[in-house]
């Protein structure tokens, strides 16, 4: 296919824009700079677009969303020409931290498919001390409204390697003796909170800190572009063919 169709139905970019990032120097096709907007390429191909690839950290009280009555939205914390970037995985408003958005739809779908099983992390804070116990039972298991909940990973937060630069960030209002963190490879619906109130625990804050190898590491309400590194890193975990 063209590049031009694949950036329209991947990016939802049209072809007027798509000629001028391609003029801008701002698209690649496997890892290489494209100069021509109408060279052919593979549906599945590493195409990058220079500018679609942020990490923002939610706050909590915002909705994952374009628009909703009388509620803040994350794009009210992004500049207006981000309205075209997708969000990657959930968070509900009562929940905060990492929050990826591309404007790679095959990209976003990838990543949160579990065929790919890309993995992520949270913190919560529980509303009592946790018991002996309860890790093992998020490891194993419970079925919940027709879904079978699973942690892949979980234990005391005291237990988290936290780089220092991030400890801030990562664990702000989330102490010790009722902290915990859980890793997910696929996250359904309200996940975490489903799982632990059917254990016997309220969680009174979820933090997401990291998604795949990319960590959060800017203040809430903050955002900032990925690096290159970090997006071919992205690709590479949703099973493209990067070199």
């Amino acid at each position: 296919m063209r590049l031009l169709k694949l950036l329209k139905d991947r990016f939802g970019i049209s072809r007027a824009l798509a000629e001028r990032f391609v003029e801008e120097g701002r698209v690649w096709v496997d890892g290489g700079r494209v100069e021509d907007p109408s060279i052919r390429v593979e549906r599945d191909s590493f195409v990058c677009v220079e500018g679609a690839y942020v990490m923002l950290n939610k706050p909590e009280g915002y909705v994952v969303s374009r628009s909703e009555r009388g509620k803040p939205v994350v794009y009210d914390l992004l500049p207006s020409d981000f309205l075209m970037l997708k969000p990657v995985g959930r968070l509900d408003m009562d929940s905060q931290g990492l929050l990826i958005l591309v404007g790679d739809g095959l990209l976003q779908h990838r990543l949160t498919h579990p065929r790919y099983g890309v993995r992520r992390g949270y913190v919560a804070l529980l509303d009592r001390e946790w018991k002996p116990g309860l890790f093992e039972e998020m490891k194993r298991g419970i079925e919940s409204g027709g879904d079978f909940l699973r942690a892949v990973e979980a234990f005391p937060v005291g237990e988290l390697h936290v780089p220092e630069a991030l400890r801030d960030i990562w664990l702000e209002g989330v102490d010790g003796a009722r902290g915990i963190y859980i890793e997910l490879r696929h996250g359904k619906y309200r996940e975490i909170r489903r799982m632990l109130w059917r254990l016997g625990y309220d969680t009174r804050l979820l933090r997401r800190i990291s998604y795949g190898s990319l960590l959060l590491d800017v203040p809430s309400g903050q955002w900032r572009a990925l690096s290159k590194d970090e997006v071919r890193a992205l690709y590479r975990e949703a099973g493209f063919q990067v070199s």
